[in-house]
């Protein structure tokens, strides 16, 4: 997950600081290579750096032998690079701008999948460091990224390898939520990593189910019954590729229907009773009524002809769930008039943070 915009003034600040120090002694060279932004799984190292500016990053094993030297040129105010091989522990990363050169071992930050039914959040650490802990919440619409609102921000020590966080009570860990991961090292270089809390997402009246933030999707299954504890009407195995399986019985599709739960097997609360979503319009009223999840967020798009977007409404259901959405007399969005012919779609998300969608056109 990239952070390059995000990580740029705050990143210039410790430069600017760390430049007039250098004035100040004998280690003006060194702090010409500022603090870098590290992120272990993602193989990728960054630096602030003005744009033009050639940058070389070495990577070596413990032992001393290659594993890749690449020569980059920065842009949009940073150098950044790629690896090939996985930065491990105990790697010797040197890092060459100019005539400045600095040489760090690479320090140990993973950060494991949030669990979703425990709330707990852990991973393998540096020892003597800190880890700072934050949920993000993201919205229907937003994309999922480090860039949503802060929901939880929390600071936990790395003890005999390892730190956990346990949020209960605190913060509901659930899906459409990323989850950050911050430690630093003695030299002031950010070591980074994130994962998307794990949820499921469906369509109404198809046969397709998906999965989001799971790692092995190739192992899992879905499993749709014709009610809650009822009768199994269709099954499908989630591809590997793009976390997406085909629901179906005896070789036939079968659609997602209202009223029928669907599960997913990388959670034990990941099970979905599915809502009457879009259940009328009428267009003397440019009124919506349909059924979400009780007291949950909703997202209603009104597409004005040719896949063009006339507008985007978002809310939260009533206590059963009821939405009555009114789109030529909603404060925070211009008015849209619904004709005969328009598309809508609308998003609900549950108290999981599962999700669901239905498309439909405004009949004639």
């Amino acid at each position: 997950m990239r952070i390059r915009r995000r990580l740029s003034g705050v990143a210039m600040v410790v430069l600017t600081a760390m430049l007039m120090a250098g004035a100040l002694g004998s280690t003006a060279v060194a702090a010409q290579i500022p603090p870098l932004d590290i992120f272990p799984s993602e193989r990728t190292v960054s630096m602030v750096a003005s744009d033009g500016t050639s940058v070389t990053f070495t990577l070596r094993r413990a032992g001393g032998s290659l594993k890749q030297k690449e020569t980059v040129l920065a842009s949009e105010g940073r150098a950044e690079v790629q690896f090939l091989d996985p930065l491990k522990p105990g790697d010797r990363l040197t890092v060459k701008r100019g005539a400045a050169t600095r040489t760090l071992t690479i320090l140990r930050l993973t950060l494991a999948v949030p669990d979703r039914v425990t709330d707990l959040l852990s991973g393998k650490g540096t020892n003597g460091r800190t880890v700072r802990l934050t949920v993000h919440q993201c919205v229907l619409g937003t994309g999922l990224s480090t860039d949503c609102a802060d929901a939880l921000r929390r600071s936990v020590p790395v003890s005999g390898g390892s730190y956990r966080l346990d949020t209960t009570g605190s913060q509901n860990i659930r899906g459409f939520q990323v989850v950050d991961a911050l430690m630093r090292s003695s030299a002031g270089d950010r070591y980074r990593a994130d994962r998307t809390v794990p949820f499921m997402s469906v369509e109404l009246d198809e046969p397709f189910v998906g999965e989001a933030g799971v790692p092995a999707c190739t192992s899992r299954s879905a499993e749709l019954r014709d009610q809650p504890g009822g009768v199994v009407i269709a099954t499908a195995l989630l591809d590997a590729g793009n976390c997406i399986g085909s629901l179906s019985m005896g070789g036939s599709p079968v659609d997602v229907g209202v009223g029928n739960q669907l599960t997913v097997d990388f959670a034990a609360d990941a099970k979905m009773k599915i809502p009457a979503m879009i259940e009328g319009v009428e267009l003397s009223k440019d009124t919506v009524g349909a059924t979400c999840f009780a007291n949950q967020p909703y997202r209603l798009q009104v597409f004005n002809g040719g896949g063009r977007d006339g507008g985007a409404f978002e809310g939260k259901a009533g206590a059963g769930g009821a939405i009555l959405l009114d789109t030529s007399d909603h404060p925070t969005q211009p008015p849209v008039d619904i004709v005969e012919g328009h598309d809508m779609r609308l998003s609900c998300v549950s108290r999981k943070g599962d999700s669901i969608r239905h498309n439909v056109t405004v009949p004639s």
